[in-house]
């Protein structure tokens, strides 16, 4: 009913170090990290101490961990692969997959241009490397907890950007959802879809006429501003 505390321990280290070399790999921390798993790390994950654990959840661990191993890769995925050669034979190896993949790249290319990770970027590898964490920790029987995919839940301790002058509102406990409009969400979508893409060609012209009218004038035309 519980996991032995050399095992919670070890689980810990790895789970540590699993992130703080995934922080790294996506540019999300600059230090070289150490092998241990120990140490203060940029990006670092808490843990909880060793807790009586339930049997029969840990029985339906396998089965209840797959969609949060979807997300996860999703996130950030290492993907086994195999080579063939005709000299070597078979050849195993990785690959990073997902979200952290783009941040990582196209933070490389900041990085080495200005010197600096830019913010959306770090916070977005950051994220996939606490969701794999949250996972890890779930499948190793480190907490009984699900993982959670609330990114505000996750970088909870990170200061807030300024606020965007465009930005999404709404009810946020709007979470209820018609399980008939669901079932047949996709055959609803068609008058919907077909609206979207005449619209966006007039919003694209649209678009262009205010483009070089701005240059001209130095302000927008402003009903054109209302119908974009």
């Amino acid at each position: 009913g519980r996991l032995p505390g050399g095992l919670h321990r070890f689980f810990c280290a790895y789970i540590r170090y699993s992130a703080h070399f995934f922080g790294y790999m996506t540019l999300s921390a600059n230090p070289y990290p150490a092998f241990s798993g120990d140490g203060a790390y940029p990006i670092d994950v808490e843990l909880p101490e060793p807790a009586p654990l339930t049997r029969w959840k840990t029985l339906l661990r396998i089965p209840l961990m797959i969609p949060a191993l979807v997300v996860s890769l999703t996130l950030l995925g290492t993907v086994a692969t195999t080579t063939k050669t005709s000299k070597t034979g078979t050849g195993g190896g990785s690959q990073t997959t997902g979200l952290a993949l783009v941040t990582a790249v196209l933070g490389w290319f900041a990085v080495i241009f200005t010197g600096r990770m830019p913010r959306g970027l770090r916070d977005a590898g950051a994220y996939a490397v606490g969701y794999r964490s949250q996972l890890l920790a779930y499948a190793l029987l480190v907490t009984e907890r699900y993982p959670n995919a609330d990114p505000t839940a996750m970088l909870a301790a990170l200061e807030r950007p300024p606020a965007h002058p465009v930005h999404v509102v709404g009810d946020a406990g709007d979470l209820r959802r018609s399980r008939v409009t669901v079932l047949f969400r996709l055959p609803l979508l068609v008058p919907l879809l077909v609206w979207l893409w005449l619209w966006g060609a007039l919003a694209t012209v649209a678009g262009i006429v205010q483009w070089f009218f701005t240059l001209a004038a130095g302000w927008p035309i402003v009903s054109v501003h209302r119908f974009l």
